[in-house]
């Protein structure tokens, strides 16, 4: 959830409006997934998430394949075979190679990095092959976006949504 969430979720009201059908699925999230998710986030932004995090990305591998094939299973029995599928960010990545044999993907995401460190060359090398296989890419700013998907992908800076709980005023 969070801050993203809120934003997501305020838009599907204007695309219903523009006549497009849409649906929003919460994938669910084992609970040793999540530790491994929040892991890979981090990497996303270029930053070691502990001393030990070459170790501990081995280590959670297997908990990012099972929630990567669980998640799939559990949206593409809600497809249909012209249905776009729109995924956000870091925790729906691996989704993207399983979707796209059946669906257009195209995939979201509102974090990276400018400088490849070697945290975030660990998160390219695990969620690029998936993510190659997505029919687009949309990131924040072209410096975010690795060699391999740059031709599927595009740029769409932040922008400000105020009926967001997000941009609401706060009360000081």
């Amino acid at each position: 959830k969070g801050g993203v969430f809120e934003i997501l979720r305020a838009l599907l009201p204007y695309l219903v409006g523009a006549g497009i059908e849409v649906d929003w699925y919460d994938v669910s999230t084992a609970t040793e997934a999540r530790s491994a998710l929040e892991f890979l986030h981090v990497l996303g932004h270029g930053v070691e998430p502990s001393t030990t995090w070459v170790d501990d990305l081995v280590s959670y591998r297997r908990s990012l394949e099972s929630f990567s094939r669980t998640g799939s299973e559990e949206i593409q029995a809600e497809l249909r075979s012209d249905d776009v599928v729109l995924l956000h960010d870091t925790q729906t990545a691996l989704l993207a190679s399983t979707l796209s044999r059946t669906n257009s993907v195209v995939w979201h995401a509102h974090i990276g990095a400018t400088t490849l460190s070697p945290p975030l060359k660990a998160y390219w090398d695990l969620l690029g092959p998936s993510l190659a296989q997505a029919s687009a890419c949309i990131f924040y700013l072209d410096a975010y976006i690795p060699p391999h998907l740059r031709e599927s992908s595009r740029i769409s800076p932040p922008g400000v949504d105020p009926s967001t709980a997000k941009s609401a005023p706060l009360a000081l």
